[in-house]
């Protein structure tokens, strides 16, 4: 049974979905989206919430559920901060211990996860404007350095694991698009460099808008 704080939302990602051949097989990359981790929006250095009260980790046996039905994907979002509460730091260990182990035990069963800062393009924003404050904002009160840091510990933890999907960031936006793109250039090239060939996925600005790569 899953947790009744954890939301569920059907997605499938239909442009991965389309580049394949119809003849390949059952549709991939369908699953559900695992919400919980991402979960207490005011967070603020030394005040990162309670695990269980707060947020928390999809179970195993949810994977076990959805794999059940014939599902093969999770989203599995999280807030960066309780992740890499400094940036460019080691990740904390208790927190990424509970990444992981969703992570790990969804892969083994052949499934496939896809992680994903549920940030909105901010480290520690304002809590009263977390979605959309400048404070905190990547490219600018955060460089695009710390922002690839974080991808490239991240690459060099799951680059053995190709069924780990690097979905880049969740709806960034309020920028100029151009910021965006240099911020994810930045990340990619970081993923790369540690020698990560896994599947990235890259948002565009304005709320993960493909059509605004074409504005300013």
């Amino acid at each position: 049974m899953h947790h009744p704080l954890i939301a569920l939302a059907l997605i499938v990602f239909t442009v991965m979905a389309c580049a394949r051949s119809a003849s390949a097989g059952p549709l991939p990359y369908t699953g559900v989206n695992l919400a919980g981790a991402e979960f207490g929006a005011t967070l603020t250095p030394g005040n990162l919430g309670t695990y269980g009260s707060s947020y928390l980790y999809p179970t195993n046996a949810e994977a076990d559920y959805y794999i059940g039905k014939g599902m093969d994907t999770f989203r599995l979002p999280f807030r960066w901060e309780r992740l890499q509460p400094s940036l460019n730091t080691p990740f904390d260990p208790t927190e990424f211990s509970r990444l992981d182990s969703f992570v790990n035990y969804a892969t083994s069963k052949g499934a496939y996860v896809a992680i994903e800062p549920h940030n909105f393009a901010r480290y520690y924003p304002d809590p009263a404007n977390f979605q959309s404050s400048s404070q905190g904002l990547v490219g600018t009160a955060v460089p695009n350095s710390a922002f690839a840091d974080f991808w490239s510990r991240l690459a060099n933890n799951y680059k053995s694991n190709s069924h780990v999907i690097f979905n880049l960031m969740n709806e960034p936006n309020t920028m100029p698009t151009e910021q965006w793109v240099s911020a994810s250039n930045a990340a990619i090239a970081a993923i790369r460099t540690a020698g990560a060939n896994n599947l990235i996925l890259v948002p565009g600005n304005a709320w993960t808008g493909a059509w605004t790569w074409f504005q300013t």
